[in-house]
């Protein structure tokens, strides 16, 4: 019960921050063609709500109401071919800036270097790590909420099937996801910061086009979270949900969405929602729970079960003093 009451509250998270996260880019991407306003003024956060409102009404609701997961497995496809995509546009844009002959002057023009002493991501303190990276990072492979809900609807669910598409899913996306930083720190260098999330870039055809389709890719995966989280909800307080009929179902599923999506229009700092979340539910999801589900399903294998518990105890310990100084941060700014 308690394993499954964490992995609803990591499901819930994850629903929020996407749906902070879409806000924040359909509202970046709006404001090269409507000005709402300054970034916090009343007028954009109702601007970004409406956005919200108009995505999870027209896209998000009905995508999660689905009974099955395998219904999902085309929007699931076309999320992560935009994903491709936007690599493919930040390896365009790095050769555009930083080859020779691509306009950019070469490497030396790629960007105007910033003077010394500005943040550079390898030169992050411990504390920056623990408190800014390490939670996205954690946050990014936390696909293990998924994993049994997928494994029920899998074709031939064997061991070595079940192997093969962990190996190749989370190979792609650790691939993606290496191509797309790397290539973004190419371009910034100096100018990176240790929170990307807090780097703004100038309005342009290529970062709007970015903006709007990251937006549409999370827009997409959401409802595999939502609906998840929903068959969890049903799994905890009704037994299952095969029993309910189409209204109850669809309320099930209105009252998972609605409210999360209320939230993430009242969060006014995506970086602030990714660092408690990635530094709390995350690891324990990721590291704790795992580790401690080995321990009591397999006998013997001393050092396996060693290293599994050295490593979630590392993990979990860096995250709870990163989860802390974010939130001393966040008293000290209110």
């Amino acid at each position: 019960l308690a394993a499954e009451a964490l992995l609803l509250a990591a499901l819930l998270g994850t629903v929020v921050t996407y749906d902070c996260a879409i806000g924040d880019l359909l509202a970046a991407a709006f404001q090269a063609f409507y000005d709402p306003g300054p970034v916090g003024s009343r007028p954009y956060a109702l601007f970004r709500a409406a956005l919200l409102a108009a995505v999870n009404a027209a896209a998000v609701l009905p995508l999660s109401a689905h009974r099955s997961l395998e219904r999902l497995r085309w929007t699931s496809l076309a999320s992560f071919l935009l994903v491709v995509a936007l690599a493919g546009l930040v390896a365009l844009r790095l050769g555009d800036a930083c080859l020779p002959g691509g306009g950019g002057g070469g490497t030396e023009r790629c960007f105007a270097r910033e003077p010394a002493g500005s943040v550079v991501l390898v030169a992050g303190s411990a504390h920056d790590v623990m408190v800014q990276p390490l939670p996205i990072l954690l946050f990014a492979f936390s696909c293990h909420m998924y994993v049994l809900p997928l494994f029920s609807e899998l074709a031939r669910p064997t061991p070595r099937r079940r192997a093969k598409v962990l190996r190749r899913s989370l190979g792609a996306a650790a691939a993606l996801n290496l191509a797309i930083g790397v290539g973004g720190y190419l371009l910034l260098l100096d100018r990176t910061r240790p929170n990307i999330l807090l780097r703004t870039f100038p309005p342009s055809a290529a970062v709007i086009a970015a903006q709007a389709g990251t937006a549409l890719s999370l827009t997409l995966i959401l409802p595999l979270a939502a609906s998840t989280a929903r068959r969890n909800v049903n799994a905890l307080v009704l037994g299952g949900e095969a029993h309910l009929s189409g209204p109850a179902h669809a309320a099930a599923t209105a009252a998972v969405v609605l409210p999360c999506a209320a939230a993430a229009a009242a969060a006014t700092d995506i970086a602030v929602v990714f660092s408690l979340l990635g530094s709390s539910l995350n690891p324990l999801v990721c590291y704790a729970l795992p580790a401690l589900m080995f321990c009591r399903a397999v006998e013997g294998r001393t050092a396996e079960k060693a290293a599994a518990v050295a490593c979630a105890a590392a993990v979990s310990a860096a995250s709870a003093y990163g989860f802390v100084a974010q939130v001393v941060q966040v008293l000290g700014r209110a």
